[in-house]
C-alpha cells in the first residue's frame, strides 16, 4: 500500500505543477555550464498562492534557451486571461 501511495503523491505532484504557468524565467552561467531558472506560478495572490522553481542545467547558452522555451511552451495553456 505505501507504494501505492508514494506513486499517488507523484501523480498529484505532477498535476499541481501541470496547472501552474511560468511567472520568471531567465539564464545565467554556472561554471562551464549555464542554468536555465524558471518560476511555475499557480495563479494564486500572496498568502495563498505558491510558486516552485525549475532549474535546468544546460551545456550551452542557446541550450538553455531552448529548455526555458520547452517548459514555457508545456505551461502556455495555463496563463491568466485579463
Amino acid at each position: 500500500m505505501r507504494r501505492v501511495d508514494r506513486l499517488l503523491l507523484k501523480v498529484q505532484e505532477a498535476q499541481r505543477l501541470d496547472a501552474m504557468q511560468v511567472s520568471v524565467c531567465f539564464v545565467q552561467p554556472a561554471g562551464d555550464k549555464w542554468q536555465a531558472i524558471v518560476d511555475l506560478w499557480d495563479g494564486e495572490e500572496y498568502p495563498k498562492g505558491h510558486t516552485e522553481r525549475l532549474i535546468l542545467e544546460a551545456d550551452t547558452e542557446e541550450d538553455a534557451v531552448a529548455a526555458i522555451a520547452e517548459v514555457e511552451a508545456a505551461h502556455a495553456s495555463h496563463r491568466l486571461q485579463g
